[in-house]
């Protein structure tokens, strides 16, 4: 973290501080009762990390739970950190590369709901750094040591989230396929090399978990819709083989929660602090950058296809991988989801607008 914060010292202090600010504020709450240490998901992480070892898609962060209960390294209070320096080092990663179109942009700033990931026992950050890692390492693979760290950070991330790893295969080959033009050669051919051999070597797990995918994708757009729908409370969309169900979903996914909507209920005291007022406060901070972005995109919609021509194949296959969230999550869950599984999509928003930003000030400037 220190190694790539040496040239922004200050700027790495400062993030540091918000993060364990965040933390006190938690702690605070915890101390008060009025909230779970572990909550949710990072609660059965950490109870019982034995039988996550054995479930593919959370395979990894079975083992990181496991070790940090049972090796003695502070247990719990280790799970409240040690996603920080994660965090962080994403944020960096982030900003390689996008560092031609966006300079010194950091995602946390605007984005400020991950300093809540920060202090949770959630694998959703570190997906999001292996993304990032692997595509900066293709960035540069004309340097040979790069292509051994795409293979194994593409192992660690299919242990996190196979479906992840499927996506960011083909949003590449899709990239690189439509921007040809951009780049040596040579490079598009290692590039395209690295995960082709990382396909065949993990030809069989991801023939599996595409079957199982396949397999959950007919089950719950047939026989059992109905069940899903109600199990996730999502009546309220509408008839559930109509258009207007599906195009509710996503906008469900994108424009909720408001952030005057969490205020109220914050106020009257209708909605439960699962989450704690910490969670609550950064989540309507966070959704009130987010819904500025979304306004100023649209309100020069005229752009955005003039920002997409500009990424790079990298920048463009993590834009992809970012986006693929709404239609997935909206489709799968109904747009039902909580802050952390919007935070990708949410990611796409804000680099799409900072883009059409940093565009028409250059304009501006000629």
């Amino acid at each position: 973290m220190f190694v790539l914060y040496k040239d922004d010292i200050k700027n790495l202090l400062i993030i540091n501080s918000l993060f364990y600010l965040t933390l006190i504020f938690f702690l605070l709450e915890f101390s008060m009762g009025n909230v779970d240490f572990l909550i949710s998901d990072g609660k059965r992480y950490f109870e019982n990390p034995e039988s996550w070892i054995n479930d593919t898609d959370r395979r990894v962060w079975g083992y990181v739970n496991y070790y940090v209960k049972y090796i003695d390294f502070y247990g719990e209070f280790f799970i409240k950190i040690m996603n920080i320096p994660v965090v962080i080092i994403f944020a960096k990663f982030l900003q390689g590369l996008f560092r031609n179109l966006l300079g010194n942009f950091n995602i946390i700033y605007f984005l400020p709901y991950f300093l809540y990931l920060g202090i949770s026992n959630l694998r959703d950050v570190l997906i999001l750094l292996l993304v990032a890692l692997i595509l900066l390492c293709l960035k540069y693979i004309k340097y040979p040591p790069l292509f051994v760290i795409v293979i194994l950070a593409s192992f660690v991330l299919f242990g996190l989230r196979p479906f992840v790893l499927i996506l960011l295969l083909i949003s590449f080959l899709f990239a690189r396929f439509i921007k040809l033009n951009q780049g040596k050669l040579l490079l598009n051919f290692i590039a395209l090399l690295a995960f082709f051999a990382l396909s065949i070597i993990s030809y069989d797990l991801i023939s599996k978990r595409i079957e199982t995918y396949s397999y959950n994708l007919n089950y719950y757009t047939n026989e059992g819709l109905s069940a899903r729908v109600d199990s996730r409370g999502a009546n309220f969309l509408g008839e559930i083989n109509s258009v207007n169900f599906w195009i509710n979903a996503h906008l469900r996914y994108a424009f909720t929660p408001r952030p005057t909507s969490m205020l109220i209920s914050i106020l009257d005291g209708s909605d439960p602090l699962t989450y704690g007022l910490t969670s609550k406060f950064l989540r309507i901070i966070n959704q009130i950058f987010y819904f500025i972005a979304i306004v100023y995109i649209l309100l020069n919609f005229r752009k955005i296809i003039t920002a997409i021509r500009i990424y790079t194949a990298i920048q463009f296959s993590f834009l992809i991988v970012m986006f693929s969230y709404f239609p997935i999550y909206s489709f799968y869950h109904f747009g039902g989801v909580h802050q952390r599984t919007k935070i990708p999509f949410q990611i796409f928003i804000i680099i799409l607008a900072y883009t059409i930003y940093k565009y028409k000030k250059k304009l501006a400037s000629e």
